[in-house]
């Protein structure tokens, strides 16, 4: 498979603190998904991160095939889940590829591959795109 993107985004953001008087810490995981949080919440620590985005991703190129995506999570950490860490990146790049119009739509349409991996070294997110 030919990469069409890649970029490595050296330490990337691990969390989302919110509130004026009362501080709140929002670990970016899957698990924002799924808790307790309220919409609105989790709606501005979704917006935060795709802000975050853009300027990382900001020379990602437009899509017009099929694509398969990987998302790597680098660090030297030994001791968490994979899936909990990659789900919340690939479910925001996602989205954040259709809304910026990088992508049509994220669906199994343009999006037909969805890859995680776990690379040990220092903090790093990997994002690439490959051809199908």
């Amino acid at each position: 498979m030919p990469i069409l993107y890649q970029k490595h985004i050296e330490f990337p953001i691990e969390k989302i603190i919110l509130g004026k008087k009362k501080k709140t810490t929002y670990y970016l995981t899957a698990n924002l998904f799924y808790s307790g949080i309220h919409f609105a919440v989790r709606s501005n620590v979704v917006s935060q991160v795709k802000e975050y985005l853009k300027i990382h991703l900001a020379d990602c190129p437009k899509f017009e095939q099929p694509i398969s995506i990987s998302i790597g999570y680098q660090t030297k950490k030994k001791t968490f889940d994979l899936d909990n860490k990659a789900y919340f990146w690939s479910k925001i790049i996602n989205d954040f590829l259709q809304n910026e119009g990088k992508l049509e739509d994220d669906n199994v349409k343009f999006i037909q591959q969805i890859h995680y991996f776990y690379r040990e070294g220092d903090s790093k997110l990997i994002f690439q795109v490959n051809s199908l």
